[in-house]
């Protein structure tokens, strides 16, 4: 079903429920727990989407019509009420944008950390190798590993998700930091650093099990020398774009993600797939992407859910 607009007035919004069906149309009307509260109309065909949201621009418009008037049958709903006015409601202080993204300066502050810890250019053998043994014991799995998975089986668990700090070149670096505080921000100051922080490690590890899994499975030499955190960019963006598109008119994630970006990230991701761009870890980037529409698809649900059992 998909959301079509919503109504201030309860008699209001039940007429044009009964209007829509007249026509054809199978629409649900709900109230929400806004304050004050706000009644949505829902339509289950998605090709009647257009036509519904016409018809209730029409509505508004004027809600005395005796087409809407004799939609609404023998109750005279719509016979002594105001003129409808459509409504822009905010979901809560949490999904308002007031908070700080302290997660997302957090991470940077890490990958900055880590990227002079281990230099991209070494100075000599010694620096080499004292730096090679900090880079192996951030790595998925150290070098020479016997049999996949050893490593976190033995319970060296940090490794799921500190490949992401890790990057390869400077531009490499500036790059995911610029797209992480895009993201990270937008992602943080609308569901809160609890959120942001277990989102983030949900991505992290999710797209590197699935980047050193692939490796694997190919047979590829080295399948744990990936780095970066373009995956959990990538899933950042997921959990926005589906944050967007299940937002109500007027809640902060409404039009937040533009078709634009979204063809952006999705064009960006099948050229890397090309190889044009050099050796990339493509499985990181969908995977962190499913990832973060995963997150995201699960809170809608169990949110409706959560609405459904409070009516």
């Amino acid at each position: 079903m998909r959301l079509v607009g919503v109504l201030s007035n309860p008699e209001l919004a039940a007429t044009f429920g009964d209007y829509l069906h007249s026509l054809g149309i199978s629409a649900r009307v709900d109230e929400t727990n806004a304050q004050p509260s706000i009644w949505e109309i829902w339509v289950r065909d998605e090709d009647q989407v257009a036509r519904s949201k016409n018809e209730l621009e029409r509505f508004v418009a004027n809600p005395g019509a005796s087409e809407f008037l004799a939609a609404a049958g023998s109750s005279g709903k719509a016979t002594a009420v105001e003129t409808p006015q459509p409504v822009r409601a905010r979901a809560s202080v949490t999904d308002d944008g007031e908070h700080s993204p302290l997660v997302t300066i957090g991470l940077i502050f890490m990958c900055l950390l880590v990227a002079f810890a281990i230099p991209f250019d070494f100075k000599d053998e010694y620096e080499y190798l004292q730096q090679h043994g900090l880079r192996d014991r951030m790595l998925f799995e150290p070098s020479g590993q016997p049999a996949p998975f050893t490593a976190l089986r033995e319970g060296q668990l940090w490794r799921l998700f500190t490949p992401s700090l890790m990057h390869g070149f400077w531009t490499h670096l500036i790059m995911n930091m610029m797209m992480l505080f895009a993201y990270g921000t937008v992602v943080e100051r609308r569901s809160g650093s609890l959120v942001m922080l277990l989102l983030s490690l949900f991505i992290s590890g999710f797209s590197n099990t699935a980047q050193y899994s692939i490796g694997v499975y190919l047979n590829h030499p080295g399948p744990a020398r990936f780095l970066g955190m373009s995956g959990v960019v990538f899933g950042l963006f997921g959990y926005a774009w589906i944050r967007t598109y299940y937002a109500r008119p007027g809640d902060v994630w409404d039009g937040l993600v533009t078709s634009q970006q979204v063809y952006f990230m999705l064009i960006f991701a099948l050229v890397c797939l090309t190889g044009v761009l050099g050796p990339v870890a493509n499985t990181a980037h969908f995977g962190g992407l499913f990832a973060g529409m995963l997150w995201a698809w699960v809170g809608h649900l169990l949110q409706k859910k959560r609405m459904r059992a409070s009516r």
